[in-house]
């Protein structure tokens, strides 16, 4: 909820036409984009494995032990949880205090993602 907040936020103030909050912050965008893709991907990855049983699911092509598909699931984790983290120190240097409410919210999603990550591999080498 909270990365796809963020976008939403800004889509409602250009459709309103008011002054769009728009973060300097490129990592902002990177944890709002990263974070609903791998957990939208991992849950329908997941949800797949689970469907088919295993045993019909192809994987598709493995590097080191694990699927292509989980690879890149891991790899967008760890851009959350990096983008998360520069976003939490930069967020001090934000004047706007609406902005600094959202880079809060996008923050504190990164941190609930973590564990998260952590509980299903993800954030794991």
């Amino acid at each position: 909820m909270a990365s796809g907040g963020y976008p939403v936020v800004a889509l409602v103030c250009r459709v309103r036409r008011s002054a769009a909050p728009e973060s300097p912050l490129v990592a902002a965008r990177v944890v709002s984009g990263a974070g609903l893709a791998a957990v939208a991907g991992a849950f329908c990855y997941l949800s797949y494995l689970i469907m088919t049983g295993g045993k019909l699911a192809v994987p598709g092509p493995v590097v080191g032990g694990r699927p292509v598909i989980w690879l890149a699931l891991q790899a967008l984790a760890v851009a959350t949880v990096a983008g998360t983290l520069i976003v939490a120190v930069r967020r001090r240097r934000v004047t706007a205090r609406g902005e600094r409410v959202r880079l809060g919210v996008l923050v504190t999603g990164g941190a609930v993602f973590l564990p998260w990550a952590l509980y299903w591999d993800l954030a794991l080498p």
